[in-house]
């Protein structure tokens, strides 16, 4: 585990554990799932040079181009976001954390 997700991990193996406990609240395990990815998420940030989040920054302004006039300013935010997550996940080797991306 990288420096810094250590009370990540251990959250989730504290899931893992209590797995049972949640089979009739799917929500809830999603719930606490999005807080720990968030968590994450905040962690991966402060570790993210400004040249790699300069780069993020003009790829997606590069994929939303041709959209930004079809889309309200609240759509594009979620959007850019979400992009935004995501590609710090995956540029740091990170996993999503939720019952739809876990196997």
């Amino acid at each position: 585990m990288p420096p810094g997700y250590e009370e990540i991990g251990a959250a989730l193996d504290r899931l893992a554990g209590e797995v049972e406990k949640y089979q009739d609240n799917l929500e809830e395990l999603e719930q606490r799932l999005t807080v720990l990815e968030e968590k994450m998420i905040a962690t991966a940030r402060t570790v993210q040079t400004e040249e790699a989040l300069f780069e993020s920054r003009q790829e997606l302004d590069r994929h939303l181009r041709p959209y930004r006039g079809k889309m309200t300013a609240d759509q594009l935010t979620m959007l850019e976001k979400q992009y935004l997550d995501r590609m710090l996940l995956e540029s740091a080797g990170l996993p999503r954390l939720s019952l739809f991306y876990l196997r």
